[in-house]
Parts: C-alpha cells; structure tokens; sequence
C-alpha cells in the first residue's frame, strides 16, 4: 500500500461483517481516500506486528443501480426486515464482492457516518448472518460467484 499519513487517527479494530462509512479509493493502485463517503463491508483484518494499527479489507458498496445485481454481488434492502434494521443503512444497499481493496483502518479513509453524530467508530450496522436471514443466502451465493472464502 502506497499511501501513508502519520497524523491520521487509527480506529479500534473492527469486526468481519461489519459496515462501514469509507471513502473507497477510484483508482488502483490508490494514491489516497476516494472523494465520496459510501459504505463498505469489512471482509478480512490483519493488524501490524508492531502496532495496534489494522488494515482491513472492505467490498465496495453503492446505493447505485441496486436493481440490478450481478454475479458477485448482492443486496440489502429494506424488504430484508432485521436484516437491513441492523445493517442500520439508510437506503437498500448492494455490495460488490469482486471489488476489493485492503485499506488502513484510519480517519483518512473511515470516518463516523453523518446521520450517527454520537459515533464513535466509522461502524454503521453489521451483516446479519444469522440462518434465518434472507440476506445470508444472498451473501452465500455472491460469496460462490465472486470466489472467495473471507467471513
């Protein structure tokens, strides 16, 4: 990873399947924050040896084009009952498992979603995963299609 700024505040670790507000980087290799908030879904951490500082790897999220959802990818909506209640998004929400990026867990690229003021954390909800949930079968197949096997 490229980028580095020392004077950016690192957020306490987070968890697998929690969403965060980030600001998802345009361009690979990235030089910086991209330059619109969106959410994320945190799908690896992986902390420094040397530091409490973690590096978490988010799939990109988009309140964009969520009718169509592509191989890879899958929604949250508010038709989806609990599960979108403790995803805590404001809109329905589609995530792209096939894109990707490992970014420092930092105030540079995470920060409190602005409809939570008294957050502490850039933690907006988490996937529900329970084995009632819709969205976890949804998740599972997005999971197969973009070939992974993080969360």
């Amino acid at each position: 990873m490229a980028y580095r700024d020392e004077k950016a505040l690192w957020w306490p670790k987070p968890a697998l399947g929690d969403i965060c507000w980030t600001r998802f980087p345009e361009e690979v290799p990235f030089s910086g924050p991209g330059p619109k908030p969106r959410p994320c879904l945190i799908c690896k951490i992986s902390k420094a040896a040397d530091s409490e500082r973690y590096q978490v790897t988010v799939a990109y999220g988009t309140s964009q084009s969520v009718e169509a959802i592509y191989p890879g990818e899958f929604a949250i909506a508010k038709t989806d009952g609990k599960s979108f209640s403790v995803s805590h998004l404001k809109t329905t929400t589609k995530f792209d498992l096939r894109l990707t990026l490992a970014l420092p867990y930092n105030s540079d690229f995470f920060s409190p979603p602005p409809w939570l003021p008294h957050a502490k954390n850039p933690k907006i909800g988490v996937l529900d995963l329970s084995d009632s949930s819709k969205v976890k079968i949804k998740f599972e197949q997005a999971k197969s299609e973009a070939r992974w096997d993080w969360l």
